[in-house]
């Protein structure tokens, strides 16, 4: 009897459930006299998160969330969880706590201070990082450009290459814009900037150790 119950309530998510969202599901080992593997349906889920999961699925070209990484000896990140929500995090800090500082310095008349030493490296890094951002679009484009020409590749970069690419542009141009403004009101120190640049390195970690593990597991540099 207890395996035709397990039986049936497996014909019943698979039905009732979407392709999407089975990805979801985390596989617990259950013990009825017998053991089998059951799908725990994540509480709480609606229509419509499960609407947008589908969307970041496609937006990444790979699953958003599986909570059965967190259920592994070694718990990870999905990568197109650390590509959108841990991107996202530091920039949307910047953008939205520096953005009164830019519009200060276009109201702002005052010329003041120089060029110092610290100013120029600054300015230098955050340009070679605008500039890794360029060649990173650049670079997508001429991959998705031979994709289109080579019918035998596997198809066009997700969009979020071209997204985040889009997005350092522009935050990079913000932080020289911000420097620019220190600068001018003889204050070399920006707390908001600090704050940026703890978070940025708090969640790169992650992607950073998600690339050493499968470099380790797959015996080489990881293509993603």
């Amino acid at each position: 009897s207890h395996r035709a119950t397990i039986t049936w309530a497996d014909r019943c998510i698979n039905r009732s459930v979407s392709p999407s969202l089975r990805n979801l599901l985390s596989p617990r080992r259950i013990v009825l006299g017998l053991q089998t593997e059951e799908w725990l349906l994540p509480k709480g889920l609606s229509r419509e998160e499960e609407a947008m999961t589908d969307v970041l699925d496609t937006y990444c070209g790979s699953t958003f969330w599986n909570a059965s990484f967190l259920d592994r000896p070694d718990p990870d990140l999905t990568v197109c969880f650390e590509r959108t929500v841990l991107v996202w995090i530091p920039l949307a800090f910047l953008w939205i706590c520096t953005s009164w500082q830019v519009l200060a310095l276009c109201k702002s008349r005052h010329i003041g201070g120089t060029c110092s030493r610290l100013y120029l490296a600054k300015q230098i890094l955050a340009g070679l990082l605008f500039l890794a951002s360029m060649a990173e679009m650049i670079l997508t484009v001429m991959e998705d450009y031979e994709a289109i020409r080579d019918s035998t590749t596997n198809g066009q970069s997700p969009v979020v290459f071209y997204v985040n690419a889009f997005l350092y542009l522009l935050s990079w141009l913000l932080v020289m814009l911000i420097h620019e403004g220190r600068r001018r009101m003889d204050d070399k120190n920006s707390a908001c900037l600090f704050i940026f640049w703890l978070l940025s390195a708090a969640c790169d970690l992650f992607m950073l150790q998600t690339l050493i593990r499968m470099a380790i597991d797959q015996g080489g540099p990881p293509d993603l």
